[in-house]
């Protein structure tokens, strides 16, 4: 529905959404995507059950899927804090995101040693890091695979946008910027710069970093 730019609060659809045969025009309905077919414009919703589930169950008036401590739905950010939970993507229907957080905290917290919920003897370290390097030509040619990454990056970047906007793979935000340091250098606050220089000085290091600046283009 929202692909179709229709919201949660449906009294303004004019009659395009239905389920199970009966036009949908109470912003409270529920459905169970399971057992009844959810149409949009007569053609049944194209969106995973989940998905489904997120959009027609979600409890009227509340924006987002936080439970309090005592596991009610709740639309303040502080009960979060306080106990509550972040729900996985589609509420009780929601086993994919209940998987990836599980397999989340199992390869970044148990097994990196950097601790991980429910853990008691150690302090939880929340910076805990894990990389898992494949080599893609166990799988298949890398040329090829090339190929194919590079016209799925295309097809993403010639989505339609709005005026301005862009599309991005994941990544490039950061190239972009690494590839603008490396020739204007990295820029820092004054501030930063005159603690680092009282530092530096403070260990007899004859430097002055305000000469150092480059003001054209690093070689």
């Amino acid at each position: 529905m929202s692909c179709a730019g229709l919201p949660k609060s449906v009294d303004g659809s004019g009659g395009r959404v239905a389920i199970a045969g009966r036009v949908l025009g109470d912003p409270r309905a529920r459905a169970d995507p399971f057992r009844e077919q959810i149409t949009l414009d007569g053609e049944p919703l194209p969106l995973d059950n989940a998905c489904r589930y997120l959009h027609l169950n979600k409890p009227y008036g509340v924006l987002c899927a936080f439970t309090d401590k005592e596991g009610r739905p709740t639309t303040k950010p502080d009960d979060f804090y306080e106990g509550g939970a972040i729900l996985p993507l589609g509420g009780k229907q929601g086993y994919k995101g209940y998987l990836l957080n599980f397999m989340v905290e199992v390869l970044a917290g148990v097994l990196t040693g950097g601790g991980c919920i429910g853990r008691k003897d150690n302090p939880i370290f929340n910076n805990c890091t894990l990389m898992i390097v494949l080599d893609v030509e166990r799988f298949r040619e890398l040329p090829q695979f090339k190929l194919e990454l590079e016209a799925m990056i295309t097809h993403l970047q010639e989505s339609p946008v709005l005026d301005g906007k862009e599309v991005l793979y994941p990544g490039e935000v950061e190239a972009r910027r690494e590839a603008e340091v490396l020739k204007t250098g990295i820029p820092l606050a004054a501030e930063t710069v005159k603690k680092l220089q009282e530092e530096m000085d403070r260990y007899d290091v004859s430097v002055t970093l305000t000469e150092l600046a480059q003001p054209t283009p690093l070689s």
